[in-house]
């Protein structure tokens, strides 16, 4: 199935970045493991000016590339999940999006 999916045009538009706030200038950590390529939830923590803390919390916006109703929608329904075995896994997702565009990456905007 990944090979159909692998020519699919992922990209972002411009317009998506107009109607989503900018956290880019914010130090945000990922929470996965260190060898973790799916980077896909993350956390930022300032100290507000009254000492209390701020949580913000970052998930990978999936749904903006997986339509309801698609191919790809249906088999992550099936699957519901990316199977970690021992010495790899089985991704719920082509990993051109778990590990490209949806993936939380320190070092591009996604």
């Amino acid at each position: 199935m990944w090979s159909m999916l692998t020519t699919a045009p992922w990209t972002i538009q411009e317009r998506a970045y107009e109607v989503r706030r900018d956290f880019r200038n914010q130090i945000v950590f990922t929470i996965d493991g260190a060898t973790a390529r799916d980077l896909d939830d993350a956390l930022h923590i300032p100290k507000n000016d009254d000492g209390t803390y701020e949580v913000g919390v970052y998930l990978a916006d999936v749904a903006h590339f997986v339509k309801p109703g698609t191919a790809l929608d249906r088999k992550a329904l099936k699957q519901a999940t990316t199977v970690y075995l021992v010495q790899r896994s089985i991704p719920m997702l082509p990993p051109s999006l778990s590990e490209q565009f949806c993936s939380l990456s320190p070092v591009k905007t996604n």
